[in-house]
């Protein structure tokens, strides 16, 4: 395998989240607040491929002050996440999906280098991950309420509740390593999809998606 087999390549599409260093090397960038940031120590930490250890990209370094600020976004903003329409957010979802679907040639590669699978698994995984987008936006149509009639007990005859699903604010998610796209992926579309804000804890850095 030449040199060139074992870089990122990534569509302009992705040009927001990272830009090169002097050595041609990817750096990487958190979502916070809707917006990609460095850490706030500027800090980056090295990944390497466990196919021949080249170093293949590099990720903020974040700290006490980037999670915390995670966070506090992530909680003063979940009104404004709760009161997307749920077919806007469907939509955006969908989007996603064509994205993965688009793209995901450059996720398969990336899986390869980053995880060192192969190209069969690596494939796998993005079609695992196409598949949940899909089932979850199926079920999220079907979260509903109840109703319960109040005549099965004397004290409450005549008399119902009405039970209400509300999104619960803010999500704390923690991925491992070995499936990066598809566990991260399984966390934040249901909990995005029910109207909640998302705080991510990848292996190495933390984003969040308000």
């Amino acid at each position: 395998m030449s040199k060139e087999d074992f870089d990122l390549k990534l569509s302009s599409i992705f040009d927001e989240i990272w830009h090169q260093d002097a050595e041609g090397i990817p750096c990487f960038k958190m979502c916070i607040g809707g917006s990609w940031v460095e850490s706030s120590s500027k800090e980056l930490l090295t990944v390497d491929t466990p196919i021949n250890g080249k170093i293949i990209a590099k990720v903020p370094a974040a700290t006490a002050q980037d999670v915390k600020g995670a966070v506090d976004s992530a909680y003063s903003n979940k009104e404004r996440i709760r009161e997307i329409p749920g077919i806007d957010r469907i939509q955006i979802s969908k989007r996603a999906e064509l994205t993965l679907e688009k793209y995901k040639g450059e996720f398969v590669r990336t899986l390869m280098l980053e995880a060192g699978k192969t190209r069969s698994d690596a494939e796998s995984e993005v079609k695992a991950t196409l598949e949940r987008l899909q089932l979850t936006l199926e079920e999220a149509r079907k979260i509903y309420g109840e109703y319960i009639p109040g005549d099965w007990s004397e004290g409450t005859s005549g008399k119902f509740a009405l039970v209400i699903r509300e999104p619960i604010g803010v999500v704390a998610a923690i991925t491992p390593f070995n499936y990066p796209l598809y566990t991260a992926s399984a966390k934040i579309i249901p909990a995005l999809l029910s109207g909640n804000g998302v705080v991510v804890k990848g292996l190495l850095c933390y984003y969040t998606t308000t």
